[in-house]
């Protein structure tokens, strides 16, 4: 009879292990994919805002700036977020926001034949798509909202070949190749810096993007141009990377080092002195002018959109700041 009990309680155990490991994995999965829905709901418009990461610096600004204005506006937003970098999950929360009938899409851009797809699908079903700090523009979304990407570069370019003095290796670390506003970034580098016959432009590009990578590319740079004078990382995150790379064994004061965005650690080493420039977005006008870019389409005013409306950019630097 113990024996028998004693089996019970086994099964048992290891039915309940069985249920609570697949609840704490949808849980997972879920917490990966949220829709989060903002009030009132009883509104003329239902919009949907799409972005990869909903906590980082930018996000959380675009965030700031959509619920603001829709707010002002009194229309409904619907939140959805998916993992960074996650094609897959942008394409299925996409998806979703055509199933449940929203009014229209607001969404960080990727240019890729899938996403591309998926904003026809929703194009092609009436619901406006526009997207946001990075575009799609090879899908029929009605329009782009965020920075001139290709200006940027030029814009941190010219403050590059100045602080440089026109002269040197600079690195660039290129965190992915199938990001559209890096494309743009590298681009408008290479031809501010192409005017300097004496500056040698080294990129190393990969597939993944964050610090840990950005730290790994720039020894790997390091490594093979010992002689290096100055690294850019094209990413928010690169900055914080080459720095602890270059500190784990140089001095820092030897090299000249560039960013692009603005989260807390990056104007923490700009304050430092330790990184020289950084080129500053403004998201949370990104996120308002969507709203009402949107608005504008679905009330049938002031129509044909343009493609493209550009937000400010502005260099934060150690030398005296340059805007545009």
């Amino acid at each position: 009879m113990r024996k028998f009990f004693m089996f019970i309680f086994v099964i048992g155990f290891i039915t309940a292990s069985i249920y609570t490991f697949f609840y704490l994995n949808l849980f997972y999965q879920s917490s990966a994919e949220r829709i989060y829905a903002s009030t009132p709901e009883k509104t003329k418009y239902r919009l949907a805002l799409i972005v990869p990461e909903l906590g980082n610096h930018l996000t959380h600004a675009v965030n700031e700036g959509v619920q603001e204005e829709a707010e002002r506006q009194e229309v409904s937003m619907v939140y959805s977020t998916a993992q960074k970098g996650a094609l897959d999950q942008m394409v299925r929360q996409v998806e979703i926001a055509i199933a449940s009938k929203v009014d229209g899409i607001i969404t960080i851009g990727i240019d890729h034949p899938d996403f591309n797809q998926v904003i026809n699908k929703a194009t092609a079903k009436g619901i406006p798509v526009i997207t946001i700090s990075v575009d799609a523009p090879h899908s029929l979304r009605k329009a782009y909202v965020g920075t001139d990407h290709l200006q940027a570069g030029k814009l941190l370019g010219s403050h590059i070949t100045e602080a440089v003095q026109g002269q040197g290796k600079i690195g660039v670390i290129v965190g992915n190749r199938s990001s559209s506003d890096q494309i743009l970034r590298l681009q408008g580098l290479k031809e501010t810096l192409a005017d300097s016959e004496h500056i040698q432009l080294i990129e190393l590009a990969t597939e993944k993007e964050g610090r840990i990578q950005a730290f790994e590319n720039t020894n790997e740079l390091l490594n093979r141009h010992p002689d290096m004078k100055a690294f850019v990382g094209l990413a928010a995150d690169d900055g914080a990377g080459i720095v602890k790379a270059i500190r784990s064994r140089a001095k820092l004061d030897q090299f000249h080092i560039f960013t692009f965005g603005d989260t807390p650690e990056v104007i923490g080493l700009l304050q430092q002195g330790i990184i020289d420039a950084t080129l500053i977005q403004d998201p949370k006008m990104m996120g308002q002018k969507s709203v009402q870019l949107m608005l504008q389409w679905l009330n049938g005013e002031n129509l044909p959109l343009k493609s493209r409306y550009h937000t400010p950019i502005t260099i934060q630097a150690k030398y005296p700041e340059v805007q545009k």
